[in-house]
């Protein structure tokens, strides 16, 4: 049996195009937010909405995605989820309201399931041998550059046109992508015979939504409303992992999580997105909103953070190795705490010079952890699941980005208001709530302007310094969550693990895997 893929780089090419688009997606619309809170005239729960429809329903849908894949094959659901993230992307432009909006990011979010469980999979699959390697290496690249170059090319779009564009210039791509999976993808076989899941789909939905709705707004709820969400998302949780235990072919096989790797695994995947790619809606209001920089500028930036993540992660595969993966993974983690932790020096009249020290050692973390995490999860599972696997991976990085933004709302939000309670000491409760609500928002411009002359300057400094103070309180917070995670994965693979059957752990693999082998 040869090595060289059927289908030649053309796989390779829309995967690389998928990437773009997805990696590349959370960059643009980040930094596009404040425009749109601007244009809409939403607040601060509204934004973390827009954020987290989209990661929902991607966490949600992923795990059965998987599993269709595995049973229709690669290219049957690959070709539709092309074209409904093409439609998502044109209603995402042409939205005329957040409700809108709303509905066409759970759109995108469920096109984007079906993209992200098939395309490291279909990679897996195509490439061999010495052409794994040079796959991988591409792959690699292309998806630290995607990641980096997002909140530059949608500063960008936005200062020169409209947040609008950061979804419209994604159709030539998507276009593309189809144009290359119908006419050069091979058809594929199909590896899996799994019923899906539906009962699992229709529990873990509502379950995860009522715990991010629950964090979200838990602030603002009387107690009954605080319990009831508590207990639904308790029960519904408790009713999915009794029904993954029966069912023959479950979405998530909660069995898994007795493999010590594997569990290890979905952790770091987790806490990486929570405590990193969760940071960058409020770093973006802040410097758009608070700081005054432009859409560009602000991206360009993030760059501190986003482009040592780049240089890092293609050297990470080198070390596999001669470290076991866990340590790497607990190592990128453990970095990014620090650099975490780094970023509370920050303080309320520091330039945006202040925060480039913190930004470059979470980058560096990130680049250490984040190209073990899929290839960690994946030699676990075996072959006729590599879909389901692919999935879970996926779906645990969206499930830390949806609840890391709402735990970072609501970590804001109350040190934003504590702070301006102090600051503006007499104020009535109802005008402290107010002010602290157009803080927390990024609508501090609009606020000062409606003020007095002689009370304007006495605001715009508390805003700052009652912003400043809660991302002072989210940076702890997520700071502690990276440290901690880092120390459970190392305990979670410092002993013997249950290896799965069909599954392969053996370390060479595992390095093949990161970095395409040699």
């Amino acid at each position: 049996m040869t090595d060289k893929p059927s289908g030649g780089w053309w796989p390779l090419a829309a995967i690389c195009l998928i990437d773009l688009m997805l990696l590349g997606d959370v960059g643009l619309v980040t930094v596009a937010l404040p425009r749109v809170q601007a244009d809409f005239g939403v607040g601060l729960t509204s934004l973390q909405w827009i954020t987290n429809v989209y990661s929902l329903t991607l966490a949600a849908f992923l795990l059965t995605a998987g599993s269709i894949a595995d049973r229709l094959g690669r290219r049957r659901v690959l070709l539709p989820a092309l074209g409904l993230f093409l439609v998502a992307q044109v209603g995402n432009a042409m939205a005329p309201n957040a409700t809108w909006l709303l509905s066409t990011r759970f759109l995108e979010g469920t096109a984007a399931a079906m993209m992200y469980a098939v395309s490291l999979t279909l990679l897996s699959e195509t490439y061999h041998g010495r052409y794994r390697g040079i796959a991988f290496g591409v792959w690699g690249a292309f998806t630290g550059g995607s990641i980096a170059l997002g909140p530059i090319l949608g500063g960008l779009l936005v200062g020169i046109a409209s947040w609008r564009w950061v979804f419209l210039a994604q159709v030539p791509i998507c276009l593309a992508a189809i144009a290359i999976t119908r006419w050069r993808v091979p058809r594929g076989e199909v590896i899996g015979n799994r019923r899906t899941d539906w009962w699992g789909a229709v529990l873990f939905t509502p379950a995860l939504t009522a715990l991010v709705y629950l964090i979200t707004w838990g602030r603002h709820l009387a107690g009954f409303w605080i319990i009831t969400l508590a207990g639904t998302s308790l029960v519904l949780f408790a009713t999915f992992a009794v029904v993954e235990l029966r069912v023959k072919y479950p979405m998530f096989d909660v069995r898994r999580l007795r493999n010590r790797a594997f569990s290890g695994a979905q952790l770091a995947a987790f806490a990486g997105s929570a405590t990193h790619f969760a940071l960058l809606l409020y770093l973006m209001i802040f410097l758009q909103s608070v700081q005054g920089h432009t859409p560009l500028q602000a991206g360009l930036i993030v760059l501190a953070m986003s482009g040592p993540t780049f240089l890092v992660a293609p050297l990470t595969g080198r070390l596999v190795g001669r470290f076991p993966p866990h340590r790497l993974v607990a190592l990128g983690l453990a970095v990014t705490g620090a650099g975490l932790f780094a970023l509370r020096g920050f303080g309320p009249g520091d330039s945006w010079r202040a925060l480039l020290p913190g930004f470059v050692v979470i980058g560096i973390g990130a680049g250490i952890f984040n190209p073990m995490l899929g290839a960690l999860a994946m030699s676990v599972v075996p072959r006729a699941e590599a879909g389901a696997g692919s999935g879970i991976s996926y779906s645990f990085r969206q499930l830390g980005l949806a609840t890391g933004i709402a735990v970072n709302g609501a970590v804001l939000g109350a040190g934003i208001h504590s702070s301006v309670a102090q600051q503006l000491a007499g104020l009535p409760a109802q005008q402290v709530d107010a002010v602290a609500g157009a803080v927390s928002s990024g609508g501090i411009a609009r606020m000062i302007a409606a003020l007095p002359e002689a009370q304007r300057d006495t605001y715009a400094r508390a805003a700052v310094d009652a912003y400043t103070a809660g991302l002072h309180g989210v940076f702890l917070v997520a700071g502690w969550v990276a440290l901690g995670a880092a120390a459970v994965v190392i305990a979670l693979g410092a002993r013997p693990v249950n290896v799965l059957p069909g599954a392969t752990t053996d370390r060479a693999v595992l390095a093949e895997d990161v970095s395409g082998g040699s």
